[in-house]
């Protein structure tokens, strides 16, 4: 090998037989783990380099792993003695450039081009990528001649959302906004159709809030226990700045503490009006007062603040009972015209035979589909290895596009849930979590980081456990998560560490013509 790995990197490497997920961290050399492997398979393993498809989230990151791909076999290659071995290289080289080593989107394009007929596209189609300019100017135009066919026939309702959005009539930005968010999240998704039938549903007619579909309620509780976090949080700091205050009384704190906790035992029993109980008492308490302990009033005005607010929008349970049916018609009626504003989007690149990033991954899901998966079981037998990058970020299309090309026991994933940052595009890091316990699956863990200073990496350990390690968090960090410094990589140690000194520093402090303190200058030239 070209260079040396650890003992993780190498099970990575040298692991066949099985789909594998690897959770690597940042700084954990999975780039240079995936170019050996892909190295070992085309070498080694002498898979010719058309039967591997390797895809990544972008096409930069999939040319460097070409570039490096073939550095590594022009290695190999000066080496070969064999006039057999230098020819099966030479090969190996000659059809990296065309290989599958790509994004996930011109992956599917490519099985679009080749099968197009499989679902009765046209060919023009498959060359005619839409533009943003032209994306956007076609949206547009389905998007008006939905509403159109609806003044026609629901003018009314039509009025009243466009109210509900905006006051001005003539205003249609902020519903055309809602609307491309909507079919964004639906055409991502397995069903599209069944996923528009079951955003209406979730807003049925209830008689207690008990009925309220669960996604909803959550969203609705949560709402209320981060409130009370962030009141706690106030306290917290009130209770630091009373500590050497006379003038303070501390039973007074510990009651509004006990207070707090109350309101929070109710919102996770789901008990509303006994939260509404416990809320008013909680804002009928008072804290001590004093003017003069700065820190102190402005945290308490803070957490006052923040009972005041709850208060407000912790309506009677029939109020929010009433108001979650009359929405029943306003969702109905906003999910039809976003589906019906897809459906004259769609119908608008037929007419013009032309397609955008979206369809790449449903059209070459439909081919695959079609005929009971003819065209995906003459891929499946082509193909020896697949490779997937940041994992994390795959949605739930994609996956199953990569699924049902794999022959179960070829797939290669790596990823790391902590740097899922595409959930806007739809992107399921829970797909990479269910996995991480399937039995199926091989499972490595990169442990150590090549690219930090060892302060860095323990300083990110401590971070983690604390911030994820609560309740409410999806992952959890753990001693498997925890990472240290690569084994015997001297540039990583440190000879004198600097501490970390969190200071607080209270806005009027940074004043310039505050006399009592210091200048805002002066205190960054001290640091």
């Amino acid at each position: 090998m070209a260079k040396q790995f650890d003992r993780e990197q190498k099970q990575a490497i040298n692991i066949t037989g099985t789909n594998v997920l690897v959770s690597a961290s940042a700084g954990a050399g999975k780039t240079g783990v995936l170019v050996e492997r892909l190295t070992k398979r085309a070498v080694t393993d002498r898979i010719r380099i058309s039967r591997i498809v390797a895809m990544t989230f972008t096409q930069a990151a999939a040319e460097e792993m070409k570039k490096r791909l073939a550095g590594r076999l022009n290695e190999e290659y000066r080496k070969a003695t064999e006039t057999e071995e230098r020819e099966f290289l030479k090969t190996q080289l000659a059809q990296l450039q065309s290989a599958d080593i790509t994004t996930i989107d011109s992956y599917c394009l490519n099985i679009i081009k080749k099968y197009y007929s499989t679902i009765g596209l046209d060919p023009k189609t498959t060359g005619r990528i839409l533009d943003g300019g032209t994306e956007s100017l076609y949206k547009n135009q389905a998007f008006y001649r939905c509403l159109a066919d609806m003044q026609k026939t629901e003018s009314e309702k039509l009025t009243r959302l466009l109210i509900f959005f905006s006051p001005r009539s003539e205003d249609y930005s902020s519903l055309y906004a809602a609307v491309q968010a909507i079919n964004q999240h639906a055409q991502a998704s397995m069903n599209p159709e069944e996923w528009y039938d079951d955003a209406i549903l979730k807003y049925r007619s209830v008689t207690s809030l008990s009925e309220i579909h669960a996604d909803i309620l959550k969203a609705f509780y949560d709402s209320f226990i981060s409130d009370l976090e962030i009141a706690g949080s106030c306290l917290e700091q009130m209770q630091i700045f009373a500590a050497d205050d006379e003038k303070i009384n501390p039973d007074t704190l510990m009651e509004e503490n006990n207070l707090i906790t109350n309101c929070m035992n109710r919102l996770q029993e789901r008990k509303w009006e006994s939260f509404r109980t416990s809320l008013e008492n909680l804002v009928l308490h008072t804290t001590s007062a004093n003017g003069k302990n700065k820190p102190y009033t402005d945290s308490r005005k803070k957490l006052d603040s923040i009972k005041k607010d709850m208060l407000a929008k912790a309506y009677p349970e029939e109020i929010l009972i009433h108001d979650h049916n009359e929405m029943q018609e306003t969702v109905s009626l906003l999910i039809r015209i976003a589906k019906e504003s897809w459906k004259n989007f769609r119908e608008i690149k037929k007419q013009n035979a032309c397609m955008d990033f979206t369809d790449m991954e449903r059209f070459a899901y439909e081919i695959l589909t079609r005929n009971n998966g003819t065209v995906a079981s003459v891929i499946r037998n082509s193909l020896d290895e697949i490779l997937v990058d940041e994992f994390q970020d795959t949605s739930e299309l994609q996956n199953a596009i990569i699924t049902i090309i794999s022959n179960g026991h070829n797939v290669f994933r790596v990823g790391d849930v902590k740097q899922s940052i595409y959930r806007f595009r739809q992107a399921k890091p829970d797909l990479m979590r269910s996995l991480m316990h399937d039995p199926d699956t091989y499972q490595i863990t990169l442990r150590h980081n090549y690219r930090s200073k060892d302060s860095i990496v323990r300083f990110t350990n401590t971070l983690f456990q604390k911030i994820m390690n609560i309740e409410g968090c999806q992952d959890t960090y753990t001693d498997l998560d925890t990472v240290s410094i690569g084994e015997n990589n001297a540039y990583q140690q440190e000879e004198k560490l600097h501490p970390v000194i969190f200071a607080h520093l209270p806005k009027d402090a940074m004043k310039e013509n505050n006399p009592d303190s210091f200048s805002a200058k002066k205190a960054k030239a001290d640091w």
